[in-house]
C-alpha cells in the first residue's frame, strides 16, 4: 500500500482545521480589546436637545434660483447622521445633500430629519428679481 493517498489525506485534514481556526478568531493572546474610551459612570444619563435649531447659510427671503446650506443644530452643535431634507412639493427646490437651490415661485413645508430629530418649517420664495442690464 503506498502512503502517498494517506499522507495527501492527512494533510488536506490538517489544512481544513487550521482554516478553520483561522476564521474562528485564531488564536487568543489574553488580551482583551477595550475599545474606545466610553463614559461608563452609571450615575451620567442622557439629556435630549433643549434647542433644535437650523443654521440656514442663505437669504432669509429667498428668490428663485438662491441657495441655502441646511445644517441642524442641537443646543448648538451640529447635527450628524441620517440626514434627510424635502420639501412638500417636491418640484419647489433641486436638493443635493445639504444644499438647496429654489426653482419655483410659492409656499412649501421644508422637512430637516438628523438621526430621531425632525424640524418642518414653511419655506416662500419669490420671483427673482430682473436685472437691468
Amino acid at each position: 500500500m503506498s502512503k502517498g493517498p494517506v499522507k495527501h489525506t492527512v494533510g488536506v485534514s490538517l489544512f481544513m482545521w487550521l482554516s478553520l481556526i483561522a476564521c474562528a478568531g485564531g488564536v487568543h493572546t489574553g488580551d482583551k480589546d477595550t475599545g474606545p474610551d466610553t463614559d461608563t459612570d452609571p450615575d451620567t444619563e442622557y439629556t435630549p436637545c433643549e434647542a433644535l435649531s437650523l443654521q440656514i447659510d442663505g437669504p432669509t427671503e429667498p428668490q428663485v434660483n438662491d441657495e441655502w446650506f441646511v445644517l441642524m443644530k442641537c443646543d448648538g452643535a451640529t447635527l450628524l447622521g441620517p440626514y434627510v431634507l424635502q420639501f412638500s412639493d417636491v418640484d419647489f427646490a433641486m436638493i443635493e445633500d445639504n444644499s438647496v437651490t429654489f426653482v419655483q415661485v410659492g409656499t412649501s413645508t421644508m422637512t430637516v430629519r438628523v438621526g430621531s430629530h425632525r424640524i418642518d418649517q414653511a419655506v416662500t420664495v419669490s420671483e427673482a428679481e430682473a436685472t437691468n442690464e
